[in-house]
């Protein structure tokens, strides 16, 4: 196990020196964040929201999900892109270590330090500065109650690994595709779409709740802000936990499978 968390402690601190992409980033979120802040008091005002999320649960869901927008799997990682198009993923295979256990150790490190950098100015900003800043400002307030908070903390801990567990995934088909773009522009809708970052799923109609719940990608954001909101009782844990176990379970055998199939593919060429 220490192998790895080697490879996640590297990545992680290299990671970190990219402030000025965080900085960009923070302000990048922020300005997106008051923009679908806006679009939900317009459609509140209309009346046509109805009662299954209140307005300042559904402005804490979007705040949320633009301070933990870096650990949506919607891109694959860079790093690992460069080693397969520059063919030195050959070295990845020879090393003394599993290469799934070693990409998830990547992708944790990098969608752990991308969120920190951005999250923890946002969440300030918008919790502690808007309010000062006057009542039509709307900002973040606190969980809905302590119980749904812990809730909130043990769903997102299933989220990093799913999150992690999609990335790899998509790495795995890079190394069968050999071309990230694709990829890159199917999932980034995908999940944007059906994790609940563009639209908060509460508001989706009742009859498409049960298929959206079920969908691998509610585990992302929906089912963590869902219980910091208050829409989801701390008792749905005992549904939405083994939901998020099935996902991460679905898509590490996937991304496992893909590799091996690689593996038995790979032919290395010079030397």
């Amino acid at each position: 196990m220490s192998p790895y968390l080697a490879v996640v402690a590297v990545r992680f601190r290299a990671s970190l020196r990219y402030r000025a992409a965080a900085a960009a980033g923070f302000v990048t979120q922020l300005f997106f964040g008051l923009v679908m802040v806006m679009a939900l008091q317009a459609f509140y005002a209309s009346g046509r929201a109805g009662a299954s999320l209140p307005f300042q649960a559904a402005v804490n869901y979007i705040w949320l999900g633009q301070a933990f927008l870096g650990m949506l799997p919607w891109n694959v990682d860079r790093d690992v892109m460069a080693l397969i198009r520059n063919g030195n993923v050959v070295f990845d295979f020879v090393r003394p270590l599993g290469l799934y256990g070693v990409w998830f150790a990547h992708a944790l490190a990098g969608r752990a330090s991308a969120t920190m950098l951005r999250a923890v100015p946002l969440i300030l900003a918008v919790a502690f500065v808007f309010p000062l800043l006057g009542p039509e400002v709307v900002g973040l307030t606190g969980p809905a109650s302590g119980a749904g908070f812990i809730a909130f903390l043990a769903t997102y801990l299933f989220t990093v690994l799913l999150s992690c567990a999609v990335t790899v995934f998509m790495n795995a088909l890079n190394l069968i595709f050999l071309s990230g773009e694709g990829i890159n522009a199917f999932m980034t809708a995908l999940v944007t779409i059906f994790s609940g970052m563009v639209i908060p799923l509460p508001l989706f109609p009742d009859a498409l709740q049960p298929l959206l719940i079920a969908q691998p990608f509610a585990g992302l954001v929906d089912f963590p802000f869902r219980y910091y909101t208050g829409a989801f009782p701390p008792s749905r844990l005992l549904v939405t936990l083994p939901l998020q176990a099935f996902w991460i379970g679905c898509f590490a055998l996937a991304g496992r499978a893909l590799l091996a199939r690689a593996e038995k593919r790979l032919s290395i060429q010079g030397g």
